[in-house]
C-alpha cells in the first residue's frame, strides 16, 4: 500500500465509526459529573453536612481527572487505549454505584469524586489518544467532535429536567438521591459494552 493510500485510510471510513464511539463513551461517563448540580441539594439534605463539604464531591470529580492527566495519558500509552478504555468504564460505572450506596459525604468524596473522577480522565486520555491514530487532515474535526461529547450531557440535562414527564422530575418527586445515581450509574453501564 503507498503512503497515499495509508493517508486516505486515515481520515475517512472506519475512523468516523470511532469518533461516533468516543462521543458516546464520553457522553456517558461526563452525563453524571455534569450534571453533579442537580444531585448537590439531595446531598445536602440527606447528609446534612456543610454546604462546603458537600461541594468537595463535585469539585473533586471534575479536578482529579484533570490532575491525573499525565498519569492517564501513560497508561494509554503503556497498555492501549481499548483496555484503558475498558478499564474507565469499569472505574465510572463501579464509583457510581458505590456512590448510590454512600452512608456520608467521605465516602461520596471517594466512591464519587475520586473513582468516578480518574475513571473520566482515563476515559479522556483513552478517546483522544485514539481519535488521533485513525485522523491526520481531518483531526481537529475529529477531536472536536470526540470532546463535544464532554459538553452534550449538559444540553441533553436541560432538555430532559425541562419536559413534565422526564424520568428525573418523577425521581426529584418520589424518590431519594439513591436512585438517581442508579439511574446514571445503568446508564454508564453501555460503556463496558462499546469498549
Amino acid at each position: 500500500m503507498s503512503l497515499q493510500n495509508s493517508k486516505n485510510v486515515l481520515d475517512g471510513g472506519w475512523g468516523w465509526v470511532i469518533v461516533v464511539a468516543c462521543f458516546v463513551a464520553q457522553f456517558l461517563a461526563y452525563g453524571s459529573p455534569q450534571s453533579v448540580g442537580v444531585l448537590y441539594p439531595e446531598w445536602l439534605h440527606a447528609f446534612q453536612e456543610g454546604k462546603g463539604m458537600t461541594a468537595w464531591v463535585g469539585s473533586l470529580v471534575s479536578g482529579v481527572g484533570l490532575i491525573a492527566s499525565p498519569v492517564c495519558s501513560a497508561c494509554v500509552d503503556n497498555f492501549g487505549a481499548r483496555p484503558v478504555t475498558i478499564f474507565s468504564g469499569v472505574m465510572v460505572a463501579g464509583g457510581l454505584m458505590l456512590s448510590a450506596f454512600a452512608p456520608n459525604v467521605q465516602f461520596l468524596i471517594f466512591s464519587y469524586g475520586i473513582v468516578v473522577g480518574l475513571g473520566c480522565g482515563l476515559l479522556y486520555a483513552a478517546t483522544l489518544t485514539i481519535t488521533c491514530q485513525y485522523f491526520d487532515k481531518r483531526r481537529g474535526l475529529a477531536l472536536g467532535i470526540v470532546t463535544t461529547g464532554t459538553s452534550a450531557p449538559l444540553c441533553a440535562h436541560w432538555v430532559h429536567t425541562k419536559s413534565p414527564c422526564s424520568v428525573l422530575s418523577c425521581f426529584r418527586r418520589r424518590k431519594s438521591w439513591n436512585a438517581k445515581a442508579q439511574v446514571w450509574e445503568g446508564s454508564s453501564m453501555p460503556l463496558l459494552r462499546m469498549s
